[in-house]
């Protein structure tokens, strides 16, 4: 069994020979972010050169993180979620010309923002969520809706069953589940109930968003892991540190874990 390692990347990181270098060594791909503004400035040739460069260092496929700012797929406004639709569309499309393993998502749901009323937010949600499968599908990719301001995995669980799409899956971020959920991370895992396609790395002490290396922080990614385990599926592995120095003591804290965990090194990693 080969575990699926990414780490997230900017654009500008992307052009890095040295930092794309260390990762075709350890077998580590990118997951690549794309803000609002860069989804709509950057090229097809830039694409198609960026597939070039990856391909000769073994690192596709590849995943992408959609932009998130200011979008809002389950808006009641319809010029809002018809300019999310498309700058998300964008990244999807992307697996035109570079093979991805998924495009993350976020749901974009807040309790305080829908006043409370999900269903609100699912009868715009999930059409948009549909849309966005139905055009992943044809690309051979899939959609991994990311957790951010859920209490708990109600609501993302309603979400898949109404879009139906068997390219629908979680992109499940422990680090935000800690900040804005009761349940305990291990427990979003058992609930999502084997539809994780893609896991965040991330750590934090409980109180801000703060992306440190994963065993820098308090969240017990011990437990997580070893859930996903259990659960018997083989989702993304994708770190999600903010510097360069972070993602190598990140890669170098999931090494270890991974080993404890599973009992064996995996060439992906090493």
């Amino acid at each position: 069994m080969k575990l699926k390692i990414h780490v997230t990347m900017s654009r500008a990181e992307l052009e890095s020979e040295s930092l794309l270098a260390y990762l075709s060594e350890r077998g580590v791909h990118p997951e690549l972010f794309l803000d609002g503004n860069e989804i709509e400035t950057i090229t097809e040739d830039e694409i198609f050169r960026m597939g070039e460069k990856l391909a000769k260092l073994d690192l596709l496929p590849i995943t992408i993180h959609a932009p998130f700012e200011d979008l809002s797929p389950g808006s009641s406004d319809e010029t809002i979620r018809n300019i999310s639709l498309d700058k998300i569309l964008r990244a999807v499309r992307i697996a035109e010309t570079i093979p991805l393993r998924g495009v993350v998502v976020h749901s974009g749901y807040s309790d305080w923002h829908f006043d409370f009323n999900v269903e609100k937010w699912l009868d715009k949600a999930a059409p948009f969520f549909s849309a966005l499968c139905d055009v992943a599908l044809m690309l051979k990719t899939r959609i991994f809706v990311e957790n951010i301001f859920e209490k708990n995995p109600e609501s993302l669980l309603t979400l898949k069953e109404k879009v139906g799409a068997e390219n629908f899956g979680f992109c499940f971020d422990p680090g935000h589940a800690v900040l804005f959920s009761r349940l305990p991370p291990v427990t979003w895992v058992k609930l999502l109930d084997g539809h994780i396609g893609e896991i965040h790395l991330h750590d934090n002490c409980g109180t801000r968003d703060e992306h440190l290396p994963i065993l820098e922080g308090t969240l017990n990614f011990r437990g997580i892991i070893f859930a996903i385990k259990e659960q018997g599926i083989n989702p993304v592995f994708t770190l999600e540190p903010h510097t360069v120095e972070h993602a190598k003591r990140a890669l170098a804290n999931f090494s270890k874990l991974i080993d404890e965990i599973y009992g064996e090194p995996f060439e992906e990693i090493y």
